[in-house]
């Protein structure tokens, strides 16, 4: 069942939503209860999930060396949006090319593997 304030919180992201596409922006943070995520499968969930908490990372390194750091305009936010997601997007694979990629077998070099240096003792593939 839904917990105590579930159906405000329901009320909350919908009410976020109501303007925007959810298939465009598949997270939200709510407050005082932290993220919601959510994609065609479960695995685009969680994709989302740790995007958003990359996100959440680059933000708070963001004010921890720069406080005062100013939001971006909404015009250079609405320009990289639309460049990647809007009707003339231009930024990224075209189409066809992601389909003929993922249509192929999937490979890994280890020897071209690159290595971000290591984060909580640990080093990441990227």
């Amino acid at each position: 069942g839904v917990g105590p304030g579930g159906d405000e919180t329901g009320r909350q992201i919908l009410d976020c939503f109501r303007e925007r596409d959810p298939s465009m922006t598949p997270m939200v943070l709510v407050a005082g209860h932290g993220a919601f995520t959510w994609g065609k499968t479960p695995e685009e969930a969680v994709h989302h999930a740790v995007v958003l908490e990359e996100i959440a990372r680059m933000a708070f390194v963001t004010r921890t060396i720069a406080p005062g750091a100013a939001r971006l305009p909404e015009h250079l936010v609405r320009k990289h949006f639309e460049r990647k997601h809007g009707a003339d997007a231009y930024y990224g694979q075209r189409q066809e090319d992601r389909a003929s990629r993922e249509e192929r077998p999937r490979r890994r070099a280890a020897a071209s593997t690159r290595r971000r240096p290591p984060r909580n003792g640990r080093p990441e593939e990227i």
